[in-house]
């Protein structure tokens, strides 16, 4: 597959695009399912640089999201932006009522536009999403997430500020809304021990724009895709995380705004975590093999950790040196792990956190799980295919 050809703006009407009849209107939306949007009509404002706000498509893969789906577009259509909008929903065939509530918005917000995605991966999601957009500047967000007032217009100023910004993003901001365990994870979520220096994650961050090597639900300029390419397709996950590392590659610098906040649902449970984490792990053996250089090590440190520990294990029974480092590793990271919890139950003054030091070892275990087993897996392979060519 080819990555690197040039965008081009899509024609007003698309074949894959959702026939539901859109009714224009201006002002203050009145939607039927309770949830007023405010619409976006055509109008000429300036930005804070002298030039008029340029159009922003923002593209939302989404498939069966029907418990997110409305606050995720209304808090697009609501967010303050001084200029025109356009929302690409690129359905993945929803089996719930997604398309349902996508429709009855329709009725009542002509910006959003609903796509199909009949391979159902995100990478793809992504591309017909930019393939059909209209905007110069291109964000995008996820379904089960909802942005903070003024991140659109946060982001997109540090685009038309300089050249050579080829991205941009603000912080994410795990919430809980109903749920202990949903409340525990989405603090291990923001803590610099569950997700070391992923500085967007991070809930105690310095208030200061900053350049990164990555961002997550970023906005970026169209001809950084002309130039660069489309998402790889080939990657299940980690196709944000390769696209900025050909974005910087590319000599154009990544922007981090503290100040622009978008929040999202963590998962409920302790087995969804692992599910979700162990195919992080397992992803970035496969991006790592693909595309060497595209991740940074901090992806790695949780595969270092479990195969440490595997290694350690299985020397123990032979080796009083390796029972020594296997104590010594467990009791570390042990310390580690009450000393974090301690430090969020502390701040957040709420002894119930303490529950996250059962959490973190599943995010961390999970995680260097997914990789170990991805890696075994490579060598397998790379393995059966010399010995097919001998």
């Amino acid at each position: 597959m080819n990555n690197r050809r040039a965008v081009k703006p899509a024609k007003r009407h698309s074949s894959t695009e959702s026939g539901v009849a859109a009714v224009p209107s201006a002002g203050l939306s009145n939607d039927p399912l309770g949830v007023a949007v405010q619409s976006q009509p055509k109008r000429h404002r300036h930005h804070g640089h002298g030039c008029a706000a340029p159009l922003v498509s923002v593209v939302v893969p989404c498939r069966n999201e029907e418990r997110h789906i409305r606050k995720c577009v209304s808090s697009i259509l609501g967010n303050g932006y001084p200029g025109d909008i356009e929302v690409l929903v690129v359905d993945g065939l929803s089996s719930d009522r997604t398309r349902d509530v996508l429709s009855d918005m329709r009725r009542y917000n002509p910006e959003i536009r609903v796509l199909d995605n009949p391979s159902r991966t995100t990478p793809q999601a992504l591309n017909i999403g930019i393939r059909e957009a209209k905007g110069e500047i291109i964000l995008i967000i996820g379904a089960h997430c909802w942005l903070g007032t003024g991140y659109i217009e946060k982001v997109v100023q540090h685009l038309l500020s300089r050249d050579n910004v080829g991205c941009a993003g603000g912080r994410t901001v795990a919430v809980a809304e109903t749920g202990y365990l949903r409340r525990l994870i989405s603090k291990v979520l923001s803590s610099p021990f569950g997700v070391g220096n992923s500085l967007y994650r991070l809930s105690d961050v310095e208030q200061s724009v900053r350049e990164v090597d990555t961002v997550a639900y970023a906005a970026y300029p169209r001809r950084v895709f002309d130039e660069v390419g489309l998402f790889d397709e080939r990657l299940i996950r980690d196709q944000d995380v390769e696209l900025n590392s050909r974005i910087r590659r590319a000599g154009y610098k990544i922007l981090f705004e503290p100040e622009a906040v978008i929040y999202y649902s963590p998962r409920d449970s302790l087995t969804a975590l692992w599910k979700q984490n162990y195919g992080n792990g397992l992803w970035n053996i496969k991006t790592w093999r693909m595309i060497p250089g595209s991740l940074s090590l901090r992806h790695f440190v949780p595969f270092f950790f479990v195969a440490g520990l595997l290694i350690l294990g299985l020397a123990a029974p032979f080796l009083r040196e390796a029972r020594l480092l296997l104590a010594g590793t467990v009791t570390l990271y042990v310390l580690a792990d009450m000393t974090e919890s301690i430090r969020i139950a502390c701040r957040d003054r709420d002894l119930s956190l303490l529950g996250a030091s059962i959490v973190f070892p599943v995010l961390h275990v999970s995680y260097g799980t997914g990789s170990v087993v991805s890696f075994l897996s490579e060598l397998i392979r790379a393995f059966s295919r010399k010995k097919a060519e001998a």
